[in-house]
């Protein structure tokens, strides 16, 4: 098993593939090539819709998962959360995301419920299955239910990176499943620290 995804820009030629086994992880390549923007329609767990244009402005973190996953899903939450904590003021620039895998059984009610266990500025989004497919492929985030599914419990095997979207949309970095809070506050304050002290970083 890979111990740290090592964050950089996202170019089709120069993200290697990560595998994470667990219960509920899938080989998966990462994110899409660099300069593309993430585009989504979804509603968040309040009932709202949203697209990736509500977000304009804020620093996203991004993770697909589901609230019935036993240990992957709630352990990067976990890491986000004390993300947030550790970039103190800065933490105010990013917006982190919960994307579920499984809207047939995260309602919007479900995810509240769920985050209410993380950090308060957690959203949960979901959306129709054809809308979740639709943004799981625009971050390369690969899925699958279990073959031992019935309507009540069946877990789904799928991606466990975190992904980092600035504040124009674009994607920057990923982050493996077991990549500390540390690590990701000093690579989220090390891409904010250089967009803001060099203008010419902006289009």
């Amino acid at each position: 098993m890979l111990s740290i995804f090592q964050t950089q820009k996202f170019t089709l030629l120069n993200l290697a593939i990560i595998v994470i086994y667990a219960s509920c992880l899938l080989q998966t390549s990462p994110l899409s090539a660099e300069g593309k923007k993430i585009q989504f329609s979804l509603t968040n767990h309040h009932g709202e819709s949203v697209t990736e244009k509500d977000f304009l402005g804020s620093w996203l973190l991004v993770f697909f998962g589901y609230s019935h996953c036993p240990d992957i899903c709630p352990m990067n939450l976990s890491i986000i959360s004390d993300t947030l904590e550790r970039l103190g003021a800065e933490g105010a620039k990013v917006q982190p995301l919960f994307i579920t895998l499984d809207p047939a059984r995260d309602t919007e009610a479900k995810l509240l419920r769920f985050l209410s266990h993380f950090h308060e500025r957690l959203l949960g989004l979901t959306g129709t299955q054809k809308q979740i497919q639709t943004v799981a492929e625009s971050f390369f985030v690969r899925y699958k239910v279990s073959t031992e599914k019935d309507r009540d419990y069946y877990l789904i095997d799928h991606t466990a990176a975190t992904y980092l979207v600035d504040d124009s949309g674009q994607g920057l970095a990923i982050f493996q499943h077991n990549t500390t809070s540390a690590e990701i506050a000093s690579t989220i304050n090390r891409y904010i620290s250089l967009l803001y002290t060099s203008p010419s970083q902006r289009d």
